[in-house]
C-alpha cells in the first residue's frame, strides 16, 4: 500500500464508514477456512472493515476454535448485519457434515459449494450490497464436476477472474500481482507459451497500460504511475536480430499511450527491468507473458503477494497462492497474503467511495 496515499488522503479519515467486504471461503478441503481466521484473528483487520465471510458456518466454526478461538462465529441473513468487530461473521450457503470434509479430496459436491460462494459475492457486488470481493483459492476441477450445464452445454470453470469477467459483462480485465517492492501485470495469462506470439497485438498492449493506469490510482492511490512495460525477447530484440515484436507491436502501443498522457516506457530487456521495478524506478512493470512477470514476483514475494483484477465494475483481490492440499489441516499454513488482500481491497473501497462522494 501507498503510506504516502494513505497520509494524505482523505478517504482514511475516521469519519468513513469502514467499507464492507465479502470473503469467499474457498475450497473447505484446503486452506482458505484457516488463512480466513489467522487473518480476522488480527484485530487491526477486523477494525479496516465490515467482513463477511460467504461459506459453510460449521466448517468455520471447526476450523475458527483452531485458529480465532477468542473470536465467536455470527450467522448473518444478510452481509449487511455484520457490523460487530468481535465476530466473524458468516453468511453460510452450505451445511457440510465435518465427516464429509477430507483435506485435499473435494468433491463435487463440495465443488458447487465452492461456486455458490463465488456466484453470491459477484451477485452481491453488482447489486452494490458490498465494497469489495476478497477470494480464497479454489479447486477448478471440482467445481467444474459439480455438474453444472449453461445452454445445454457442460460448464467448465476456468477461474474467478473469468467467471466475474462474465457475469459482470466486462469486456476486458488486467490481472495484477502486487507485492510492497514490486508490482507486475501480464498482458496474457493461462495460455500455453508457443502461443503468447500468435495473441499479441498492439491493442492488447494499449488496453493493458490503459487497465494498469486507472488500477493504479484505485488500488495505491497513485495519480500519474510510472509504468515500464518489459519487452518479449531477450535483449529487447537487440534490433530485430532476435524478435521484431518490440519494434512491430510492442513500442507502437507504448507511443499511442504516452499520447494518452500516460508515464508508460520501455520497452526495456526482461532480464533488468524487474529488478528496476522492485528498487523503486517504477512503480509497475507489465511483461508480456505469465511467467515473465511471476517468476520474479514470486523470488521477492511467495508468501505476501495479493492477485488484483483489473477492470471490473467492483474491486476483486485474492491470494496468490492455491488450495495447498499437502498443509491443509495441519495448522502451517502463511495467512499473509489473505491479509494484505484484505487491506488492499479495503483501502480502495475507501477510495472508490470517497471519489464517488459517499461516506
Amino acid at each position: 500500500m501507498d503510506k504516502r496515499s494513505e497520509r494524505k488522503g482523505n478517504c482514511f479519515d475516521k469519519d468513513v464508514k469502514r467499507p464492507l467486504i465479502a470473503i469467499t471461503m474457498g475450497d473447505p478441503t484446503g486452506v482458505g477456512p484457516e488463512i480466513i481466521c489467522k487473518a480476522l484473528a488480527k484485530e487491526t483487520i477486523r477494525k479496516r472493515a465490515r467482513i463477511c465471510v460467504i461459506g459453510d458456518r460449521s466448517v468455520m466454526e471447526r476450523v475458527s476454535s483452531l485458529f480465532a478461538p477468542h473470536l465467536p462465529i455470527n450467522p448473518v441473513d444478510k452481509p449487511e448485519d455484520a457490523s460487530d468487530p468481535g465476530s466473524i461473521h458468516v453468511l453460510s450457503l452450505t451445511a457440510f457434515p465435518p465427516e464429509g470434509i477430507i483435506y485435499g479430496r473435494p468433491t463435487g459436491l463440495i465443488g458447487a459449494g465452492m461456486f455458490s460462494y463465488i456466484r453470491k459475492a459477484a451477485e452481491l457486488a453488482m447489486e452494490g450490497r458490498i465494497d469489495a470481493v476478497v477470494t480464497a483459492p479454489i479447486n477448478k476441477k471440482a467445481i467444474t464436476e459439480a455438474g453444472f450445464f449453461t445452454d445445454s452445454k457442460r460448464f467448465v470453470f476456468t477461474g474467478h477472474t473469468e467467471f466475474f469477467l462474465n457475469f459482470a459483462g466486462s469486456s476486458e480485465v488486467a490481472m495484477m500481482l502486487a507485492g510492497r517492492k514490486l508490482k507486475v501485470v501480464p498482458v496474457t495469462t493461462h495460455i500455453a507459451l508457443r502461443e503468447v506470439c500468435n495473441v499479441l497485438t498492439k491493442q492488447r498492449i494499449i488496453s493493458c497500460i490503459r487497465l494498469v493506469h486507472k488500477g493504479m490510482k484505485l488500488f495505491f492511490g497513485k495519480e500519474r504511475p510510472r509504468i515500464a512495460v518489459s519487452a518479449l525477447n531477450p535483449h529487447a530484440g537487440e534490433g530485430g536480430i532476435f524478435g521484431r515484436e518490440e519494434e512491430l507491436i510492442i513500442i507502437p502501443a507504448i507511443e499511442e499511450a504516452r499520447a494518452e498522457g500516460i508515464d508508460v516506457s520501455g520497452p526495456y530487456p526482461p532480464d533488468t527491468v524487474y529488478f528496476h521495478g522492485s528498487r523503486g524506478l517504477f512503480d509497475v512493470v507489465i511483461g508480456m507473458y505469465h511467467d515473465q512477470c511471476l517468476a520474479p514476483l514470486k523470488l521477492l514475494h511467495f508468501y505476501d503477494a495479493v492477485n488484483i483484477t483489473l477492470g471490473l465494475p467492483f474491486i476483486r483481490t485474492s491470494v496468490d497462492h492455491g488450495t495447498a492440499y499437502d498443509i491443509a489441516g495441519k495448522g502451517l499454513a502463511d495467512e499473509r497474503s489473505m491479509v494484505n488482500a484484505i487491506k488492499i481491497a479495503a483501502d480502495a473501497a475507501r477510495r472508490m467511495k470517497y471519489a464517488k462522494g459517499g461516506n
